[in-house]
């Protein structure tokens, strides 16, 4: 698959063709069909937090999906549900999960990806481990993740985001100079840029618009 890999500080993203494995246990695979550009995601990639990096790595937290394939143990989602990703993946079963408290999950570091000795989420060309960033990595075509990385939504709701989505002329002219939106039109993904709080009051103005659009970008 296509992703738009971070390898260093220097300010851009690498658009590459990647390797993916199948879902293992709780593990499901999404293809992704919108994903935001959110201000965390725009401090690595300039350098801001690039001392808590771990490349490369593939950002992206804010997308929304349809499910292609689960593995074993994967409860309450199926084949072909829509989903949208969730940020504050949980185990489920840690003292903190069982007592309410799955936002601060003591195992979240474990669930986000594979112990090492299994066989890599996605590597790059030459085999290397690409890191997810919290467990997630949206800025590709697939994503494969925790089940409780994801929430299961109506598809009339996928329906909302698809139809209400600001433009690639919007965005590029920000008040952050989205240049970086140019990568994922280059992937040639079947994505949507656009689901952060930045993207919020032009949302509310009824902007509509993909990034299949204007060429030339």
């Amino acid at each position: 698959m296509r992703a738009a890999i971070l390898r260093d500080d220097s300010g851009s993203l690498n658009v590459e063709d990647i390797s993916i494995d199948k879902p293992q246990r709780n593990e499901v695979l999404v293809q992704t069909v919108a994903s935001g550009l959110c201000h965390s995601d725009l401090h690595f990639i300039d350098g801001s937090w690039s001392h808590l990096a771990m490349y490369p790595m593939l950002l992206g937290h804010e997308a929304a999906g349809i499910v292609q394939d689960v593995g074993e143990d994967v409860v309450g989602i199926e084949v072909g549900d829509h989903v949208i990703s969730c940020l504050s993946i949980f185990c489920g079963y840690c003292d903190r999960c069982l007592t309410g408290h799955s936002y601060i999950c003591s195992q979240r570091q474990e669930i986000s990806g594979r112990p090492m000795e299994e066989t890599p989420r996605l590597t790059d060309s030459e085999g290397a481990v690409i890191n997810q960033f919290t467990g997630l990595g949206s800025f590709a075509q697939e994503m494969l993740v925790h089940q409780n990385g994801v929430v299961k939504i109506t598809p009339d709701m996928m329906a909302l985001f698809q139809e209400r989505v600001p433009n690639m002329e919007g965005l590029k002219h920000s008040a952050f100079g989205f240049h970086y939106v140019r990568e994922f039109v280059r992937m040639g993904l079947s994505c949507f840029i656009g689901f952060s709080s930045l993207t919020l009051p032009a949302l509310s103005m009824g902007a509509v618009g993909t990034v299949d659009g204007p060429p030339g970008i």
